[in-house]
């Protein structure tokens, strides 16, 4: 072979797109093939469409210099596409295709979401689960390769995880191809994914970016677990800013889109005072990073059926999958309706025993919770307020409470691990964020 390029993409890369384009940059070597003219000797870079063949945008003449050759090629969002290189020689003034160089299948231009955090980020459902494959969705394997996207994405670690479906609804409704690079460990601490504590993961995730020239759209994180059971959810707000801080600078994007899971409940009785406080701090510090720093979104897995003590099961990770989707749809592409979870705004008494709360982001609510059993926990300086009832009306929830507030008062929704009932968005059935100690204004 007369031609090679010496930093070729592999087959099923997805080449990160900006405004509806990628840019593609080769370059190599070359030998003049024998009795061929050498003024008349020339490389092309093509891209054909799979489906038809057709050349996608004209074939690219490479420049040539003594033996080494370059080539830049603008390439539309789209695909699947076929990348081949070619060279065309005269031999004693006949001219001849001389041969066929290198070629690269299923190569497409879309947008990469990179995934990091623990377990539920990983996929750790097992049994089955009709989640297929999609030509449009490609993943970077661990082994440090492009493949079409299939569970478990992240093999030996992993199983089943929500972003198969995540990658085919946006795919789907973009209609351009969408790549996935794992890069959540298991069990792993928050300290790991900070380059200031011990960073390993993040360096990691870095390495496989960087090394491998990834461009990235957007970043799912799933984290937290280990913090709420450590209860170290006291430092979780300024070390996830941290976290984020570093991505946006590393990858010298500092709008880069940050997409939060807060984290799911708990299934296994170990619902201790100290763990509950731990979860939801977490989970109040993933909702306060969503308001208070711009590009970050957040959605919920609170509605999830298990699989075990705290994982996901696989009946409900595609939902949570497509719950994000549409998420990042609406947000980051002014695509579809609005898809995030009601959010608290206010809390106030409208009378000595009523507490009115106004929430964002929904439509009307509806909760199904029984008696006392609710998912809205009310405290003062005299401890928890028992709740009568609760009643909800479009966008608010009125709370009847046994007695008057004493003192400085708080309302938390969600709270703990094990949650009873839910209370969610009636039109899109989203789950409403949980909060912790919001106070209210009397």
């Amino acid at each position: 072979m007369s031609v090679q390029c010496l930093n070729l993409p592999h087959n099923w890369e997805i080449l990160q797109q900006t405004n509806g384009y990628a840019t593609l940059s080769l370059h190599g070597t070359y030998e003049l093939p024998k009795d061929a003219e050498a003024e008349h000797y020339k490389i092309y870079v093509g891209i054909y469409d799979e489906s038809d063949g057709v050349p996608t945008i004209e074939p690219v003449l490479a420049m040539q210099n003594q033996g080494m050759w370059q080539a830049t090629l603008s390439i539309p969002t789209g695909g699947l596409y076929r990348l081949e290189i070619n060279d065309s020689a005269r031999k004693h003034g006949t001219h001849l295709l001389v041969s066929h160089g290198q070629a690269v299948h299923h190569l497409g231009v879309g947008d990469n979401y990179v995934i990091a955090g623990q377990s539920n980020a990983s996929g750790t459902a097992r049994g089955e689960m009709e989640d297929a494959p999609d030509m449009m969705v490609h993943v970077f394997r661990d082994q440090a390769y492009w493949d079409l996207a299939t569970d478990p994405l992240d093999f030996p670690r992993c199983f089943r995880a929500p972003w198969l479906a995540f990658a085919k609804t946006l795919s789907r409704r973009l209609g351009y191809p969408v790549g996935l690079i794992p890069t959540a460990v298991g069990g792993s601490l928050i300290a790991s994914w900070l380059p200031e504590e011990r960073g390993e993961l993040y360096a990691n995730m870095m390495r496989v970016l960087k090394d491998n020239q990834i461009g990235v759209k957007g970043v799912i994180w799933y984290q937290g677990c280990s913090e709420a059971l450590m209860q170290q959810g006291g430092t979780y707000y300024q070390r996830l800013l941290s976290f984020i801080s570093h991505i946006r600078e590393d990858l010298s994007c500092p709008d880069l889109p940050i997409h939060l899971i807060q984290i799911n409940r708990r299934m296994d009785g170990a619902d201790t005072p100290e763990v509950r406080q731990g979860w939801n701090q977490v989970r109040e510090a993933q909702r306060r990073l969503a308001l208070d720093i711009p590009h970050v979104s957040i959605t919920t897995a609170f509605d999830a059926r298990m699989s075990d003590g705290i994982h996901n099961g696989t009946i409900t990770n595609p939902g949570i999958g497509q719950r994000l989707a549409h998420q990042v749809l609406y947000r980051n592409y002014g695509i579809g309706t609005n898809h995030n979870p009601p959010d608290i705004v206010s809390a106030e008494m409208t009378a000595p025993t009523r507490l009115l709360l106004t929430f964002k982001d929904c439509s009307n609510l509806i909760t199904f919770a029984v008696g006392k059993r609710t998912p809205i926990t009310v405290e003062d300086q005299a401890g928890q307020v028992e709740i009568e009832r609760i009643d909800p009306y479009d966008e608010y929830l009125s709370v009847r409470l046994e007695r008057e507030l004493v003192g400085d008062a708080y309302v938390s929704g969600m709270a703990g691990e094990e949650l009873p009932y839910f209370i969610s968005d009636g039109r899109t059935q989203i789950p409403m964020l949980g909060f912790y100690r919001f106070k209210i204004q009397k």
